[in-house]
């Protein structure tokens, strides 16, 4: 089992790759035709929303 300040380096990493996910994301031009550099952008930006939502739950649920 992790402990609190392990979860919470995977809370701020799996935050940097959302935030840095979405800002390549909104840089993109042509976002009217989707091409598979949106589908990547998109799939590891809720890939990151994911972890940082379960290491959220976890960190909150330890009770040390």
């Amino acid at each position: 089992m992790k402990t609190k300040s392990q979860l919470r380096r995977s809370m701020l990493i799996s935050l940097f790759v959302v935030f840095l996910t979405v800002s390549t994301f909104s840089r993109l031009t042509g976002t009217e035709n989707i091409r598979a550099i949106h589908i990547a952008t998109l799939l590891v930006c809720g890939m990151g929303i994911g972890v940082f939502m379960c290491t959220m739950l976890a960190y909150f649920r330890k009770t040390e």
